[in-house]
């Protein structure tokens, strides 16, 4: 039984490998049958893409957290950019190396439809802020948006991610709700002070 499993397998275009197994096909030069939207790249080809767009993601997303995050008080667009533009370079990774349409299948399920409509609504709300309204605070509040909705995507791949999102979703709710109504009763109160003075 093991032993049939272990015989080099005949590919279509006479290579012969050891495994058949997506890992194992990656010095197969020849193009992978199993996505046609890969513009007939090999797997191997595949997994060289995602690097670069990995590399560019790690690059821009550094740039954004590291060099504009400090500075995003007076130059919240550049922030917003490098952080939207790494953004997209993560998923196009993610999506050569899955194939795009088994990637934009798992983006669309109905599992992620909420997740999926909140990011790209948050990006194309970041780059509508940053490049047509240039309003600070839409810029700041959709690049939020666009972190965790992130964040919930990578959560979601970890077993137990997306109810931990969603606990630390419903925590931060209360945190902000109970912060805004104290700051709200705080301002409120000193505006009847003060006019009673």
């Amino acid at each position: 039984m093991f032993q049939a499993a272990a015989q080099p397998a005949e590919q279509p275009d006479g290579e012969t490998m050891t495994n058949n197994s997506w890992l194992g096909s990656l010095g197969s030069n020849a193009p992978s049958e199993s996505d046609d939207w890969t513009c007939g790249l090999s797997r191997w080809q595949r997994v060289q893409v995602f690097f670069l767009f990995m590399a560019a993601a790690v690059l821009l997303l550094g740039m954004a957290l590291f060099i504009f995050l400090p500075m995003a008080l007076m130059f919240p667009g550049k922030f917003a950019m490098c952080f939207t533009v790494g953004s997209i370079c993560f998923m196009l990774g993610f999506a050569m190396l899955r194939g795009p349409r088994s990637m934009a299948t798992q983006l669309f399920a109905a599992d992620r439809a909420a997740f999926t409509g909140a990011y790209m609504g948050s990006m194309a709300l970041t780059l509508y802020a940053t490049f047509v309204s240039k309003a600070y605070l839409l810029i700041m509040f959709s690049t939020a948006v666009q972190c965790a909705a992130l964040a919930w995507y990578g959560a979601s791949y970890i077993p137990g991610g997306s109810a931990g999102m969603a606990y630390l979703g419903t925590a931060c709710w209360r945190l902000t709700s109970s912060t805004a109504r104290g700051v709200a009763g705080s301002v409120t109160a000193a505006a009847s002070t003060q006019s009673n003075a």
